[in-house]
């Protein structure tokens, strides 16, 4: 459902009040976790406190144009459920982990008027630095739509490129007796 107005008043902050809304609300619901962040490369490659869960946006494509002057994006997130090797129990206990993330992403619009309810909820093992000192994983993936603020227009002499207006120009070729030469040009203002 699209929006006239972005969350923090400028074009392009839809994206990162959505991610902070989807923190916000997996800290809410699940308020067990030691770790609720974004997925990031550091927080692959070091230690993580668990149980954690870990936000990624792993891409997005450009949504159906529904001709509000809104761009339409179709986000694919990821949420990864993280636990211990050393949790009893800890193939059950992450699919049960994955089943209450899906349960709080279902239809969840974070709160927000330019989102859409989520599509395509999957979830499934996911490998997170295996063996004994490792993690079980499962991931949550979803689509959810997101409209961006229409752009507003700059008012002209604001822009990075003067606009430029069509002038009349009088051109007096050779002497007095030489006829003029009228043209018209684009001139930047």
């Amino acid at each position: 459902m699209p929006s006239t107005s972005s969350p923090s008043g400028h074009v392009g902050a839809e994206l990162k009040a959505l991610h902070d809304a989807i923190v916000e609300a997996v800290r809410a619901r699940l308020p067990q976790l030691d770790t609720v962040a974004e997925y990031t490369a550091t927080v692959q490659g070091g230690s993580v406190n668990t149980p954690a869960a870990l936000l990624d946006l792993e891409g997005f494509d450009e949504g159906a144009d529904i001709g509000d002057g809104e761009t339409a994006i179709s986000c694919r997130f990821a949420l990864h459920c993280m636990l211990s090797n050393e949790t009893p129990r800890v193939e059950v206990e992450c699919r049960q982990f994955a089943a209450e993330v899906v349960r709080l992403v279902r239809r969840n619009t974070w709160g927000l008027a330019y989102v859409d309810a989520p599509t395509a909820i999957s979830a499934g093992a996911a490998e997170f630095r295996p063996g004994a000192k490792g993690y079980e994983s499962w991931s949550v993936t979803w689509e959810q739509v997101v409209y961006l603020e229409e752009e507003p227009e700059v008012p002209p002499g604001e822009q990075g490129v003067n606009p430029f207006e069509v002038c009349n120009v009088r051109v007096q070729l050779g002497g007095p007796s030489t006829p003029e030469l009228v043209d018209e040009i684009h001139l930047p203002q």
